[in-house]
């Protein structure tokens, strides 16, 4: 579990976004209340709109004495000016897309007689889960080229005799089935980030994830009784769409459309630099682009949603589309970004859906903050190797 001991949590967060970073310091309170972020900063990538895994790197090694500056000198004062005699003992690292991935794998174990269930029995399942990823990995050709990562792996349903429970060991059934959520992470990023951090807190317990199993996670904090829904994150430079039945995520797809991506293509048909090109697309977002057709900008951005409406359509063909949308997209482009979203899914599977936007609701310091309070699963119910 995340907490314990009788003095509160101090947690230091890192969040690799595509074209930024988010630092914090987040107490968390280990009896009742709610968690604090005592400090908190954004961080700019003067980076390319598509750049690969090395480009990124050098990018962040670019701002890596920003990093340390808020995470000892900065955002420690803050801390310190709270809790004198704070240290931090865990290290949360999550990144967005496309610098990582979430898959979920189910494993059984089936007999004909009840059988009692053991810690064995549940090691076997998890390591049978991680080794199905892993193969999944090596036999994708794309996968493999891009060289992922394995980070933390959750358990997010089981169920005994095809119902869902609490708490597998000791229970008595003839199957079980554990579901998994592995964070899968593009190795080059995850090394460089946790480097900077291991340089920074080389005590501290680091924990990887991908933004999109966080988010999640966060989503039941604001929402607990959202079971069955699409999660939509949108990034600079991708857009992560997973579809949740049941609480549990059954599928996720990645889409090369984001912030940055718009606001290039919007300047290769303005004849602008990136920067103007950028200012524009925002200026747009802010008067919900309704003000955009037939114009430049309106090329650009239909040029832009190919990807994503073929993904879409995908869904409708191979998955059942839930009602409720949520989207969550950088700071200023979730209004207009919503209206396309609820257009593309509406044509898509000619339904209308409940679109929620969560830029402003769940900005990053309450995504963090209902993640830690909630937990990352029940990893910790059987001991791991």
């Amino acid at each position: 579990m995340f907490f314990g001991g009788n003095k509160p949590e101090y947690y230091g967060v890192l969040h690799i976004r595509s074209g930024s970073v988010y630092t914090a310091f987040i107490e968390v309170p280990v009896e009742g209340g709610s968690a604090t972020v005592c400090a908190e900063d954004e961080i700019s990538l003067n980076l390319p709109a598509q750049c690969d895994p090395k480009r990124f790197c050098v990018g962040l090694g670019g701002i890596q004495k920003q990093i340390e500056r808020f995470f000892l000198r900065e955002g420690m004062e803050k801390l310190r000016s709270r809790a004198p005699h704070a240290g931090v003992s865990n290290v949360i690292l999550s990144f967005g897309a496309p610098w990582s991935r979430v898959i979920s794998r189910s494993v059984s174990y089936e007999r004909e007689k009840p059988f009692e269930i053991t810690n064995t029995m549940l090691l076997d399942l998890a390591e049978q889960a991680e080794q199905k990823t892993e193969q999944e990995l090596k036999e994708n050709d794309a996968s493999a080229q891009i060289g992922f990562a394995l980070g933390e792996r959750t358990v997010v349903q089981k169920t005994v005799n095809g119902y869902p429970v609490k708490h597998l060991l000791g229970a008595h059934g003839n199957s079980i089935t554990l579901t998994h959520i592995h964070n899968l992470l593009v190795k080059d990023v995850a090394d460089s980030a946790a480097e900077i951090m291991s340089g920074i807190f080389p005590n501290a317990q680091q924990k990887l994830y991908s933004h999109l199993f966080i988010l999640y996670k966060a989503l039941h904090g604001v929402y607990p009784y959202a079971h069955s829904y699409c999660l939509v994150d949108v990034t600079e430079q991708a857009t992560e769409i997973a579809v949740i039945n049941d609480g549990v995520v059954r599928y996720v797809t990645h889409v090369p459309y984001g912030g940055s991506l718009i606001a290039s293509a919007v300047g290769e048909n303005l004849g602008t630099p990136k920067a103007d090109a950028e200012s524009k697309t925002r200026a747009l977002c802010e008067k919900m682009l309704s003000d955009r057709k037939g114009t430049p900008v309106d090329a650009a951005l239909h040029a832009c949603q190919t990807s994503f409406k073929k993904a879409v359509h995908n869904l409708y063909e191979n998955y059942y589309i839930p009602q409720t949308i949520f989207i969550s997209a950088l700071s200023g482009d979730g209004e207009a970004l919503t209206e396309e979203v609820t257009t593309i899914f509406a044509e898509a599977g000619n339904e209308t859906h409940r679109v929620i936007d969560l830029t402003r609701e769940l900005p990053p310091s309450l995504v963090f903050i209902n993640f830690l309070a909630h937990g990352d699963g029940e990893k910790t119910e059987f001991v791991t190797k």
